[in-house]
């Protein structure tokens, strides 16, 4: 009999996006979050108005919209985490919500802020909001801003703003000059979707475009940040575990989990030793232990086999797009986004 206590090199995943309207895309966005195992999401240009009730089944959610149906910014919480939402000041031109999440031992600050193009604003506007913020914290945002520090070719008046609370705030960019934004040939992309952390988390944390902007012209953004060590109550398994074990593997996963924890006092170290060397076996298993379920749940109820082909498919579409970025290939685009949202209103039905 097997006792395990201790879990380690857990992460939580983070999806942050500019979605022009959620509601068209709402089935795509569900299987995204769903496929990428997302704990944490941040929405902005979600169009929506008081009036629409939206719901997810996994994540509570908090939002702010507009009385039109344009802006709009939203951020989902997974269910298993505790949060409370942060209280922020009404800014004219400036769009954000933000919550304060407990991980593990951890404290965590998300907030999503969105700025339209044309609005006017100024460092102090921006300062009134990063002084609520604590830290660590998380600035997930739409700035509509060009700046070469992520990715663009020039600095613009906002990027000077930027770079100040950087400074000012102890915090980072996260983005690797990859383009968040997609247009019609023979505009060139952009990089204007913003991710910021303090620095305390920078290298915890890990950054990429997702190549696929499910019916939007920004690309969403996937970033996971290392949870650390964390205790959990004793679960019994009935399972040998040096019988399918990949020792080399072992190697590689204790040695992390050493890491992870080699900043602790000596007793908490002492306590997390047995755990580290049990998870490790666990995740070194060229097998399934019993007791682990693999089974996922699908994004809807009228989800099948088909869907997730069609999802695939209108994927590896946009990817070649990307390669070639020429017009015919963008009417291939359209044509699989429209397949698309035939079968999900046949499915329904």
């Amino acid at each position: 009999m097997t006792n395990l206590s201790s879990e380690t090199n857990d992460f939580i995943h983070v999806l942050q996006w500019n979605c022009r309207s959620i509601i068209p895309k709402l089935d795509s966005f569900k299987a995204m979050i769903n496929n990428l195992k997302c704990d944490v999401f941040s929405i902005c240009e979600t169009w929506l108005t008081s009036d629409i009730n939206l719901n997810f089944y996994n994540h509570n959610i908090i939002r702010l919209d507009r009385d039109a149906p344009y802006g709009g910014v939203l951020s989902g919480i997974k269910k298993c985490y505790s949060f409370y939402k942060i209280n922020l000041p009404s800014i004219q031109g400036i769009e954000s919500v933000a919550c304060q999440i407990k991980i593990h031992d951890k404290d965590l600050c998300i907030a999503s802020v969105y700025i339209p193009p044309k609005a006017l604003i100024g460092q102090r506007m921006l300062s009134d909001i990063f002084e609520l913020l604590p830290s660590p914290r998380l600035i997930l945002r739409d700035f509509n801003s060009h700046g070469v520090a992520w990715g663009s070719s020039y600095n613009d008046n906002r990027s000077t703003l930027i770079y100040n609370l950087c400074d000012n705030f102890n915090m980072t960019v996260l983005n690797n000059g990859d383009m968040t934004r997609v247009t019609k040939p023979p505009t060139r992309p952009s990089a204007l979707d913003l991710s910021l952390c303090s620095t305390s988390l920078r290298l915890d944390c890990t950054w990429k475009v997702v190549c696929d902007p499910h019916g939007s012209d920004h690309l969403p953004i996937l970033f996971s940040i290392n949870k650390g060590p964390k205790i959990t109550p004793s679960v019994d398994i009935p399972y040998d575990l040096t019988l399918n074990i990949n020792w080399k593997i072992y190697k590689t996963k204790i040695t992390e989990a050493l890491e992870a924890v080699q900043h602790l006092p000596l007793l908490q170290k002492y306590d997390l030793f047995a755990g580290l060397i049990l998870n490790s076996a666990i995740l070194a298993q060229k097998k399934q232990y019993l007791g682990v379920s693999t089974k996922r749940r699908t994004p809807t109820p009228w989800w099948d086999k088909e869907c997730s082909k069609i999802y695939i498919k209108k994927s590896r579409v946009y990817k070649v797009f990307r390669k070639k970025e020429k017009n015919r290939r963008l009417c291939t685009i359209y044509k699989a986004r429209i397949h698309v949202q035939k079968l999900d209103q046949s499915q329904k039905t």
